[in-house]
């Protein structure tokens, strides 16, 4: 179980360096196409396709790490009241959800991805950039999701069940049952 555990932690991580650099770059386009269009008052060509692109890539790349590090949105008005086992059974429950909806949405992207690649009908509009390679980067990270996901399942599980919390530490680090 731990080697699962190392083996979706490290994939995380590096798509989360794909995160970092993609952001980078998307940063520093930005900046050339400011300072390109204000001072010497040429426009980079396809600057807004690319940023656009590289928001899918972003998303595409990061859902999967906002999981990781518990990130992403939750509101516990009800469930924060209940006691460390009610809690993990509606998490479980949450989680259950989460992992189902990220496994059909990325088999529904990685399939429209293979549509796409046989077609070379979807393109952006002045650059040509065929769309296929950015749906099977948001089907891995959707399949990426919904594996944290499932860790965290198996994490609630067994604080349902024995009633220690389980800990992981960041970055691929162990797995401890406190």
């Amino acid at each position: 179980m731990n080697l699962l555990f190392k083996v979706i932690k490290g994939l995380t991580a590096i798509i989360r360096w794909g995160a970092i650099i993609t952001i980078f770059l998307m940063m520093t386009l930005i900046a050339c196409s400011v300072i390109s269009r204000g001072i010497i008052n040429k426009p980079i060509i396809g600057d807004y396709e690319l940023v656009q692109l590289m928001m899918v890539v972003l998303v595409g790349l990061g859902i999967a790490y906002s999981e990781s590090v518990d990130a992403h949105i939750k509101v516990g008005l009800l469930v924060d009241r209940f006691n460390k086992r009610v809690q993990a059974a509606f998490n479980v429950f949450g989680y259950i959800l989460v992992s189902g909806i990220c496994f059909v949405v990325g088999t529904i992207q990685i399939g429209a991805g293979l549509k796409a690649l046989h077609t070379f009908l979807v393109s952006t509009t002045i650059l040509h950039v065929p769309h296929y390679p950015f749906q099977f980067l948001l089907g891995i990270g959707f399949f990426l999701w919904g594996l944290e996901s499932l860790v965290k399942i198996i994490n609630n599980l067994v604080e349902l069940v024995t009633g220690k919390v389980v800990e992981q530490e960041q970055e691929g680090s162990e797995v401890s049952v406190i």
